[in-house]
């Protein structure tokens, strides 16, 4: 993305301005979601999923919290509901 000239001005990345939780830095973890299968050792990470904000005028939301989900095991199949996990976030207005 900096390669491309970063963001709009006004808008931000939620992740960062959640504090970007290390926990919830990949959306996209082989090391942490089998569902796919792929026959090499090294195992892929990537930010594939993202929420990009731009407040309006007068703001009226602030970003509280940047999260997963999808991260338990189905059951009796014992995958996961996807090989992403999905985004949280939660706003409060202001």
């Amino acid at each position: 993305l900096d390669e491309l000239g970063g963001l709009p001005s006004g808008v931000y990345d939620l992740w960062i301005a959640c504090g970007r939780r290390k926990e919830c830095a990949y959306t996209f973890d082989m090391t942490r979601n089998d569902n796919l299968i792929i026959n090499a050792k090294f195992k892929p990470r990537c930010r594939f999923d993202r929420v990009y904000v731009r407040h309006s005028s007068p703001r009226q939301l602030k970003p509280l919290y940047f999260g997963l989900i999808g991260l338990e095991r189905l059951y009796p199949h014992r995958c996961f509901p996807s090989d992403h996990w999905g985004i949280l976030s939660h706003f409060e207005m202001e």
